[in-house]
């Protein structure tokens, strides 16, 4: 790639379900424990702020 090409991050799309809600004690922002199955077939979690996920249909 060359400097003044556009690009766009390549990234897999993160579908999960959210198993366990907190709130952020520094932040004090809710945030989800999210789970999904990677490229693999792993089982992968991480939390995120709420306000980073939206709900769509299963």
């Amino acid at each position: 790639m060359k400097a003044g090409s556009t690009v766009r991050l390549i990234q897999p799309e993160i579908r999960g379900e959210i198993k366990e809600r907190r709130l952020n004690p520094v932040t004090d922002e809710l945030e989800a424990l999210v789970e999904w199955t990677d490229a693999s077939g792993a089982k992968v979690q991480r939390w995120f702020d709420l306000n980073q996920l939206e709900e769509v249909a299963a």
